[in-house]
């Protein structure tokens, strides 16, 4: 297998990994009516601003589902286990056993996704 092949696999299993991680959170948390509050203040700030970068407009009221998508792979993993209680206990416990494995993904993901040339 030639580098470029195992670099955009191993790239597609990262970023499916990444994509299951954030449609957990939308799917366990989707019924928040504050997403401020879920993601803190400066993590809502920092989506709020990548989402208006992206798009060229804030909406006012942007929804939970629409800033994950403009957090990092490090903060999805924190931000779940801070929900705990607002998710099962055995969803909790699973979320907490993988965060460290996530952790070690990170530079990896990170080194495939902003190769240099």
């Amino acid at each position: 297998m030639s580098l470029s092949t195992a670099r955009l696999t191993l790239f597609a299993v990262l970023s499916s990994i990444e994509q299951d991680l954030r449609k957990a959170f939308i799917s366990l948390l989707e019924n928040s009516d504050n997403p401020q509050k879920i993601l803190g203040d400066d993590l809502w700030k920092r989506a709020r601003e990548r989402l208006e970068k992206d798009r060229g407009f804030l909406e006012k009221a942007s929804s939970l589902s629409d800033l994950i998508s403009y957090l990092d792979l490090g903060d999805i993993c924190p931000l779940l286990n801070s929900q705990k209680v607002n998710i099962s206990n055995d969803v909790a416990s699973y979320i907490k056993s993988i965060t460290s494995k996530v952790e070690k993904l990170i530079p990896v993901r990170n080194r495939i996704a902003h190769t240099r040339p």
